[in-house]
């Protein structure tokens, strides 16, 4: 009986990897061969070209670019930033190897992942998601950030995982991958506290898929193992929650200060209206609201004679903003627009990029957005002059919203024809749609919560939509392809 019970737990987890990275035998072909040396390629020029990196106004925060500080460091929340990028950089002496490090990290995401995609598909279908895919990872607006010493660079390489991990542990039911998953995720979060409510919403959303497994799971040791490692992590995670909002910047001014900051100053596209009710207020009326002003401004103000605001900002700013936002429910439907059609001026202000595609793959995705929204006008956004700026040349091609257009469009199509819907029964379809609609709330909440720097904000987003997208292109065509009788 022993002998037989192990027996068919070990094919069950067979099966279940089969739904993982190996469904079909990995077979290196020509495309899969041709997409691994041509991402190669892109790394290793991008590297060799910028081995130092850049860095951006809070690099030096991570601990990137100066003598060791481990004081910079805390598991808990208790430092200026959250430890993982801080370790990174800790550990490497020189900025080469921290970039480096960066690039392996990026790599090894983007393997798995594309190594994931050559077992789960075939024939032409698994060709055109390749090519998609490597198009997609080695545009210059994703690659750029592998030479950037900041939190998103590693963000990006983080989220790859974490939806390669996902996958499998959707489709799989629940039986694998489950502690490269629950890392990945602690991990995603970590490095960007505001995904915790995208992780909660996924979470309810995926439960149907994996309910049946997991309310059947009986108490064995393999699964007071997973219990417990999922508390721990909780744990760990919530206590950073609790103590991230008390990390001081500069002039002694606190993390949630630090933030309502970024959406009162200028940068704000709606600023103007959030300070037409914020004067109201008497706690804050000696940082001159009415209009916006830039950062340093209210910082220099906060740091100085405004001891009475920061209070408030730290105390009660954001309980009066989601307020302001339920009794303006227009701002936050127009924040949220500025995430998706807004860019950094140029996205190479970050870091110098070379791009190996044409410039209309690369539109494909990212499109063109030379400029970045403030107010109710086009200005640049960074160190430049308006004064200096053409603004006869910016362009507002934004691609996203029409892959969102036919995503949408499509499931009310297999929504409303009865023969298709058995479509949207199919567990890899379904977490498809639920990670496209995770993305673009994510990009909502950042923008929303963060009004600023919004492509650097939502760039993880941005590939958590396109990735889903390319994987759902995938799914439906399997799923189409299936003779009636399958």
């Amino acid at each position: 009986m022993l002998y037989r019970h192990y027996n068919s737990g070990m094919r069950q987890q067979i099966d279940a990897l089969r739904h993982g990275f190996s469904a079909h035998k990995l077979d290196l072909d020509l495309a899969l061969l041709l997409s691994i040396l041509f991402i190669a390629m892109a790394y290793l020029l991008q590297f060799t070209f910028y081995p130092a990196g850049a860095m951006g106004g809070d690099s030096a925060s991570f601990g990137a670019g100066q003598a060791r500080d481990w004081d910079l460091l805390s598991f808990t929340g208790e430092s200026l930033r959250n430890w993982p990028p801080v370790l990174l950089y800790l550990i490497f002496s020189s900025d080469v190897a921290k970039v480096f490090f960066q690039f392996v990290i990026s790599f090894s995401a983007v393997m798995i992942m594309l190594i994931q995609i050559n077992s789960q598909f075939k024939g032409k279908t698994r060709f055109l998601l390749i090519i998609l895919f490597s198009c997609l990872i080695t545009t210059p607006q994703i690659i750029t950030w592998n030479s950037v010493l900041l939190s998103e660079s590693i963000l990006l390489s983080v989220t790859i995982l974490f939806m390669a991990f996902l996958r499998t542990f959707v489709l799989s039911g629940g039986a694998v991958a489950y502690w490269p998953l629950l890392i990945s995720s602690y991990l995603w979060c970590i490095l960007k506290t505001t995904n915790v409510a995208v992780l909660v919403l996924l979470i309810f959303s995926l439960l149907p898929l994996i309910s049946n497994r997991v309310f059947k799971m009986r108490w064995q040791k393999r699964t007071l193992l997973r219990l417990g490692g999922f508390i721990a992590i909780g744990g760990i995670l919530l206590v950073t929650l609790i103590n991230q909002p008390n990390q001081e910047f500069n002039r002694e001014i606190n993390y949630r200060t630090n933030a309502a900051i970024a959406v009162l100053a200028d940068v704000n596209p709606r600023a103007s209206v959030l300070h037409a009710e914020l004067a109201k207020v008497t706690e804050v009326r000696c940082l001159e609201v009415g209009n916006p002003k830039s950062y340093e401004f209210y910082a220099s103000k906060l740091g100085g004679e405004c001891q009475e605001a920061k209070i408030w900002l730290s105390e009660n700013f954001y309980s009066w903003y989601a307020k302001f936002l339920l009794a303006f429910p227009q701002e936050t439907i127009q924040l949220g627009a500025v995430g998706f059609i807004a860019g950094n001026t140029p996205f190479s202000l970050y870091a110098p990029s070379l791009n190996l595609l044409p410039k209309p793959v690369q539109d494909v995705f990212f499109g063109e957005r030379n400029f970045a929204l403030r107010s109710f006008g086009f200005q640049p956004h960074g160190e430049y002059e308006v004064e200096e700026y053409d603004r006869s040349g910016m362009e507002v091609t934004v691609p996203i919203l029409v892959w969102l257009g036919i995503a949408y469009s499509l499931l009310l199509i297999l929504t409303s024809q009865k023969r298709l819907r058995g479509v949207l029964r199919v567990k890899a379809v379904k977490l498809d749609f639920i990670l496209v609609t995770s993305g673009v709330v994510g990009v909502f909440i950042n923008s929303i919560a963060v009004p600023t720097e919004w492509f650097r904000e939502n760039i993880y987003f941005f590939i958590i939509i396109y990735i889903s997208l390319i994987y759902l292109i995938g799914d439906i065509r399997k799923e189409l392809g299936k003779k009636p009788n399958t």
